[in-house]
C-alpha cells in the first residue's frame, strides 16, 4: 500500500469513526526527548547491588553509545505482563529512563537512557514488581505467540510448551547452568498456528505446532526447524528436520542446546553451528542419533514401528 495511501486510508476511517460519534484521539506524533547530558557518575557501586543484580545486568542491559547510559531489557515470560505491573512500570520509566517504554520483537520491554550508576536501584524496583527476571536474549528467553486456541498446536498450547522449554533450560543449561557460556545466545522461537507469528522459521531452533492422526487418534506434535536466522543479507529459513511429540519438545531443546555446546567449533556461534550441521549433506551428521531424537515422534504419538527418518543431509 505504501506510506501515503496508508495514511489516507487511516484518516478516512478515523473521519468515519468520528461521524459515528466516536471519541476524538490525539494522533500527533510525539517528538523524541532531547539527549540528556553525561551523568556525573558512570559506575554502579558494589555497595548498591542487590541479590541477583550481576546476573541480571549481564543479560538484561546493553551499554549505549553515549557514555554513562544503558538500555535495559525487561524480560516478560511468554510476553505476559499484568495491568498492575504496567501501572508501576509507568512511574519507573520516568524516574529512571527517558519517559518512554519500547517493545521488542522478542516480546520484551526496553528502557533507554538509564544512567549506569542507577542500574542497581532500577533492578531493585523491577524486582519488587516481579519484572527483574534475568536471561533476556538468552536460550531461555524463547519467542512465542500469545493466544488461546485450545486445538493441538494452537497458540495457547504453544505458550504452555514454551513455558516448559524455559523452565527446563533455566534449570539445565541457561543462564547459569551447564553450557551457559556457549549456548546462552541460542535463539528459540515457537509458533502454534498457521500464521507463524512466533517466527519459528528464522530461529536457530524453531518449532511449528501441528497435529498427526493415527487411526482415530489425533496427537499434538511440533515440527523442528534448524538453522534459520537473519542478518544484513536478509532472512534465512531453517530446515525442517523431524516432528516431535509435544511432550518431548522441552527435552529435545535441551539436547540440541547441549549438542551445540559439545560439538561446536572454536568460536562458532549457535547460529553458525545449526546452519552448518543442517547443510552438511555429505558429512553423515544425524540429528536424530546425535540429539537422541530417534523414533520418538511416531512411537509416542501412537504409531509403533514408523520411526521418523530425519538427517541433516
Amino acid at each position: 500500500m505504501g506510506h501515503g495511501p496508508f495514511l489516507a486510508a487511516l484518516h478516512e476511517e478515523y473521519a468515519a469513526v468520528l461521524a459515528r460519534g466516536g471519541t476524538p484521539l490525539d494522533l500527533s506524533v510525539a517528538t523524541a526527548p532531547p539527549t540528556p547530558p553525561p551523568p556525573a557518575t558512570t559506575d554502579d557501586a558494589p555497595s548498591t547491588r542487590g541479590p541477583g543484580y550481576l546476573l541480571w545486568r549481564g543479560g538484561n542491559t546493553v551499554a549505549q553509545d553515549q557514555p554513562g547510559y544503558h538500555a535495559v531489557l525487561i524480560r516478560l515470560a511468554l510476553g505476559a505482563v499484568t495491568a498492575t505491573q504496567l501501572r508501576a512500570l509507568s512511574k519507573l520509566v520516568t524516574d529512571f529512563a527517558d519517559g518512554s517504554l519500547r517493545t521488542s520483537i522478542e516480546q520484551n520491554l526496553v528502557l533507554r537512557w538509564v544512567p549506569t550508576h542507577r542500574l542497581p536501584a532500577l533492578h531493585s524496583a523491577l524486582d519488587a514488581i516481579g519484572l527483574a527476571k534475568p536471561g533476556a536474549r538468552t536460550v531461555a528467553d524463547d519467542d512465542l505467540p500469545r493466544g488461546g486456541d485450545p486445538q493441538p498446536g494452537g497458540d495457547g498450547v504453544a505458550a504452555g510448551w514454551g513455558a516448559a522449554i524455559s523452565a527446563r533450560l533455566e534449570s539445565d543449561v541457561a543462564p547459569q547452568g551447564r553450557g551457559s557460556k556457549t549456548a546462552a545466545a541460542t535463539v528459540i522461537k515457537v509458533s502454534g498456528c498457521p500464521n507463524s507469528c512466533g517466527q519459528h522459521h528464522i530461529a536457530d531452533i524453531g518449532w511449528h505446532g501441528a497435529a498427526r492422526k493415527f487411526g482415530d487418534r489425533t496427537a499434538p506434535v511440533y515440527q523442528l526447524h534448524l538453522g534459520g536466522g537473519f542478518d544484513e543479507k536478509g532472512a534465512r529459513f531453517g530446515r525442517q528436520i523431524v516432528k516431535i511429540p509435544a511432550r518431548r519438545v522441552a527435552e529435545a531443546v535441551a539436547r540440541l542446546v547441549q549438542l551445540y555446546a559439545d560439538e561446536k567449533a572454536d568460536g562458532e556461534t549457535a547460529t553458525a553451528f545449526y546452519k552448518r550441521v543442517t547443510g552438511a549433506r555429505d558429512t553423515g551428521f544425524s540429528l536424530r542419533a546425535d540429539a537422541g531424537l530417534s523414533g520418538h515422534a511416531d512411537r509416542e504419538a501412537g504409531a509403533p514401528g514408523r520411526g521418523a527418518q530425519a538427517r541433516a543431509g
